[in-house]
C-alpha cells in the first residue's frame, strides 16, 4: 500500500502531543585547539562559538600523535620517531582542568572533552627501495565524554605506552635474552688448555672466553631493552583488521564515553621528508567497510565537508540499521555532523549538529548523542534549516521523537509528522525525501515553513521497520532514525 500524505493535520494522531518537550541545542563535534593541531585557544574558540549562537562543543583534541619506525631487529631501540602536540603530551589531568576552568569562565556554551584516536597504524615497504608507507593515521576513532585523567589514560591506543604490555613478542624476546645471558656466563666461567707446538716441546696454556661471554650478555641486555622497549601494539605486523578499533570501542563505551567513526569516507594521501628516512608516503584509504565490521559504538560522522555516499537509501548506513533492526546488532549506530575544525580555514558552523535535549547541560547533550536525539546540518550563511517535528505515531498515542521507537498496534496506519520552517522565517524551496529501511517512501518538494503527516503501512507482524529523512536541497540536513516495532 502506497503511504498516503496528507496535506492537513486534521487526523487523531495530532491530538497526541511529543512524548516531552525538547529543546535544539546547535552544536559542533570534532573541535582542535592549542591543545593539540588546533591554532585556536579553548577561549578563542568559544567565543567564536557564542558569536555563531553555538551551544555545544563537543572537543576532539589529538589523543596521542607518536610515530616512529624502528630498524630491524631491534625497533624499539633504534629508532626515528616524529611527535606533535597531544593530550597525552600535554597530560590528561591538566588539560581536563582546563576544559574545566573554560567551562566556568563560558557557562553560556557546554564544553564537552573528547580526544581523536588513532587505534592502530602500520608501516609496510622499506627505506632501502624507497617505498616505505604509513597506512591508516587518519582512520580514526572520537572518544567523547570520559570524565577522568586516568580514563583517558588507559585508552589501548598505538603510542600509548602506559596501556600496552609485552604482548608475545616481547615475552620471546625476555626469554631468548635470559638464554643469551646464560650462555655468556657459561662461557666467562669455562675453561680449556689450549697448545702451543714449539720446536721442541708443547707448552699448554689456559684459555678463556672473555671476548665471546661479554658479546653474549651484551646481546643479551640489548635484548631486555628491546623487550620493554617495544609494545604489543606495534607497527611492523600490517594491518590488524578491525582488533584495535574494537578494542578502544570496548574500553571506552564500558566507561561510559560515547565512540565515533571519524570521516569514514574520507581519504588521505601525501609524501613528507622523514629525515634519513627519505620521502614517506603517508596514505589512508576511505573505510566503510570497518564500520559494518564493528559493533557497540554509539555512532560515525555522517555529514561532513566531502562527498558522503555512506547515507544514500540502501547503502552502508541502512545495513548498519537494517542489521540493529533484525535483531543481528545490539544498538543503532547514529549519524553525526562532524566539522574537524583546526582553526580559521573552517567556520564553526560550517557542520553542525542540532541536539535534542531535555536540559541544556552537557549531561543533556551526552544523552542525548547516545539516544540519537540529534540531527546534522551543513547551512548556507544566510540562514539554516530547522527541523521542528520528526516523529512518529498511530492512533493519536504520543508520539516517538529521533532515536526512539514505536510500538506500533494492529493494522491502524503509522503517521509520520513532519514540520520544517528557515531558521530566520523565509520561505525557501526544499526536496525531502523520506526513507523507510533503506527504501524511498516519497519525495517531497515544497517551501518553508513545511508541516504535514505521512501516512503509511505498520511494519509486518513481529518485525521492526525505520524511518529517517534526507534533504539535498537548498542545503544538506540528515535526520536520525525513529523505530518502529510491531509484536507478532
Amino acid at each position: 500500500m502506497k503511504a498516503l500524505i496528507l496535506a492537513g493535520l486534521g487526523v487523531v494522531f495530532l491530538a497526541g502531543e511529543a512524548e516531552t518537550a525538547l529543546l535544539q541545542v546547535k552544536g559542533v563535534v570534532h573541535v582542535h585547539t592549542t591543545a593539540s593541531t588546533g591554532s585556536r585557544s579553548l577561549d578563542e574558540v568559544v567565543e567564536a562559538a557564542r558569536r555563531e549562537g553555538i551551544g555545544a562543543v563537543i572537543l576532539s583534541e589529538n589523543f596521542v600523535l607518536r610515530f616512529e619506525y624502528g630498524l630491524f631487529p631491534f625497533r624499539g631501540l633504534v629508532k626515528k620517531v616524529v611527535e606533535r602536540p597531544s593530550v597525552l603530551g600535554l597530560g590528561n589531568g591538566q588539560w581536563l582542568r582546563s576544559v574545566e576552568a573554560a567551562q566556568a569562565r563560558f557557562p553560556d556554551v557546554i564544553l564537552i572533552p573528547g580526544v581523536e584516536v588513532i587505534p592502530h597504524y602500520y608501516w609496510t615497504g622499506s627505506p632501502l627501495r624507497g617505498d616505505l608507507t604509513l597506512w591508516d593515521v587518519q582512520k580514526n576513532l572520537l572518544v567523547v565524554g570520559l570524565s577522568s585523567a586516568e580514563s583517558h589514560e588507559q585508552i589501548p591506543a598505538i603510542g600509548n605506552g602506559s596501556a600496552s604490555g609485552f604482548g608475545w613478542a616481547g615475552v620471546f624476546k625476555l626469554s631468548l635474552a635470559v638464554g643469551v645471558i646464560g650462555c655468556g656466563l657459561r662461557l666467562l666461567t669455562a675453561r680449556r688448555a689450549r697448545e702451543i707446538r714449539l720446536t721442541r716441546f708443547t707448552l699448554k696454556v689456559p684459555a678463556r672466553y672473555r671476548l665471546a661471554g661479554w658479546s653474549a650478555i651484551g646481546l643479551g641486555v640489548l635484548l631486555v631493552l628491546e623487550a620493554f622497549a617495544g609494545s604489543e601494539l606495534n607497527a611492523y605486523q600490517g594491518s590488524l583488521g578491525i582488533g584495535p578499533y574494537q578494542r578502544v570501542i570496548e574500553y571506552a563505551e564500558s566507561r561510559g564515553g560515547a565512540v565515533l567513526w571519524s570521516f569514514p569516507e574520507a581519504r588521505d594521501f601525501e609524501r613528507i621528508d622523514m629525515g634519513r628516512l627519505g620521502q614517506v608516503v603517508v596514505r589512508t584509504d576511505p573505510y566503510p567497510e570497518a564500520l559494518l565490521q564493528s559493533h557497540g559504538y554509539t555512532g560515525f560522522g555522517a555529514l561532513y565537508g566531502d562527498h558522503v555516499t555512506f547515507t544514500e537509501p540502501g547503502r552502508h548506513w541502512d545495513r548498519l540499521l537494517l542489521e540493529y533492526a533484525q535483531g543481528r546488532r545490539t544498538r543503532p549506530a547514529w549519524g553525526i555532523g562532524e566539522l574537524g575544525y583546526h582553526g580559521p580555514a573552517k567556520q564553526l558552523g560550517d557542520v553542525l549538529t542540532i541536539f535534542l535535549v531535555r536540559e541544556r547541560s552537557r549531561e543533556g547533550v551526552l544523552s542525548a548523542l547516545r539516544a540519537g536525539r540529534h540531527y546534522a546540518v551543513t547551512p548556507v550563511p544566510e540562514y539554516s534549516l530547522v527541523l521542528e517535528d520528526f516523529s512518529v505515531g498511530q492512533d493519536g498515542r504520543v508520539r516517538t521523537p529521533m532515536g526512539g521507537e514505536l510500538e506500533a498496534h494492529g493494522r491502524g496506519p503509522v503517521l509520520v509528522s513532519l514540520r520544517i520552517a528557515a531558521s530566520d522565517g523565509r520561505e525557501v524551496p526544499f526536496t525531502l525525501r523520506l526513507i523507510r529501511s533503506g527504501r524511498v517512501l516519497s519525495v517531497l518538494e515544497s517551501r518553508t515553513p513545511f508541516q504535514t503527516v505521512v501516512q503509511a503501512t505498520p511494519p509486518a507482524p513481529g518485525s521492526r521497520e525505520f524511518f529517517r529523512i534526507d534533504i539535498k536541497k537548498p542545503h544538506r540536513l540528515l535526520s536520525n532514525p525513529i523505530f518502529v516495532r510491531r509484536r507478532a
